[in-house]
């Protein structure tokens, strides 16, 4: 995935203040003279670690960049049912409303599923009559 301007930006501001807490580093390590211009090719593992790091950064960037871009679609999403749910010719009847339509609904279709089963049951003893009635 190539960087996008804001990350080659950010990389190479990144890069400098890391560069800069390595000849800090350094310098406190009597490595180098205070005012001394180094040359960072003289230290190849500083140059090495100085890339890992914004690498590293870098990764991080992008992994919160786009947990950000997951959040401001969530967000969205939540917004737009809000504005569903707020506006009254779109938003649904409340379940328990005053004529009881829900619950008699209910018994409905209890009803019709109980005479399905008698239904099916009625058949299935059609099919499979008992083999001999019981005997006293």
């Amino acid at each position: 995935m190539p960087p996008c301007a804001t990350e080659v930006d950010i990389r190479g501001a990144w890069k400098l203040t890391v560069r800069h807490e390595a000849v800090k580093f350094l310098w406190r390590m009597n490595v180098v003279r205070r005012n001394n211009f180094v040359a960072m090719d003289s230290f190849p593992c500083v140059e090495e670690a100085i890339r890992v790091l914004v690498d590293e950064f870098c990764d991080q960037y992008r992994a919160l960049r786009r947990e950000v871009e997951i959040l401001q679609e969530e967000n969205q999403r939540l917004r737009r049912m809000l504005e569903y749910y707020s506006i009254p010719i779109t938003r649904p009847p409340p379940p328990h409303s005053d004529n009881n339509e829900s619950l008699r609904v209910l018994v409905q279709n209890c009803q019709t599923e109980k005479l399905k089963l008698k239904e099916i049951l009625k058949k299935l003893v059609e099919k499979n009559p008992p083999s001999s009635p019981p005997k006293e």
